[in-house]
């Protein structure tokens, strides 16, 4: 067996820094707390700035062009791709991830609930467009989350199905191959 790292230490601080980001807007919006959950917003602003730049100059599977391989799609599901790192639709996910996060933190910035919080760039736009922000932050909100289920359950289908634990992988950053 070969011991071969897999995701590097930015990568995978990353992404554990994310989660917690990821939960606290959730749990602060449900309880109301606005500003904790923009601050939260902000600080995942940063991190994906970071991640963004890190998939250009990262280490190799760090690096967009080594994961995004949407035309290795067919082989992969056909189980001829072997790869280090995301497959083809794992790449896809960490894609629309990077495209619907910044986007849903954007549309924050606009949004507006009529009572208690203006986005800090609302008063910019009419209040029509500020509205229509806030609609679709929280439905974007909803697609988000369903990513994140559906980001879930291929885990668990690796750890169940293909005996592949990739939650123990991604905190060590290595995993042993043949």
């Amino acid at each position: 067996m070969k011991k071969t790292l897999i995701w590097d230490l930015p990568t995978r601080l990353f992404h554990w820094l994310l989660v917690p980001l990821f939960i606290t807007s959730i749990v602060t919006v449900k309880q109301g707390y606005i500003e904790a959950h923009a601050i939260s917003g902000s600080i995942m602003s940063g991190l994906l700035l970071f991640r963004i730049i890190w998939g250009f100059i990262g280490s190799d599977t760090a690096k967009f062009s080594y994961f995004l391989r949407p035309t290795q799609i067919g082989n992969y599901l056909r189980g001829k791709d072997q790869h280090l790192g995301h497959n083809p639709l794992g790449g896809l996910m960490v894609l629309g991830f990077l495209i619907l996060i910044p986007t849903q933190i954007l549309l924050g910035l606009f949004s507006n609930d009529a009572i208690l919080f203006e986005g800090p760039l609302a008063h910019l736009v009419s209040n029509d467009l500020s509205e229509q922000a806030t609609r679709l932050h929280i439905i974007l909100a909803k697609i988000i989350f369903a990513m994140v289920f559906i980001h879930l359950l291929a885990i668990l289908y690796y750890a169940i199905i293909k005996r592949q634990n990739l939650s123990l992988i991604f905190i060590r950053g290595w995993q042993y191959h043949a």
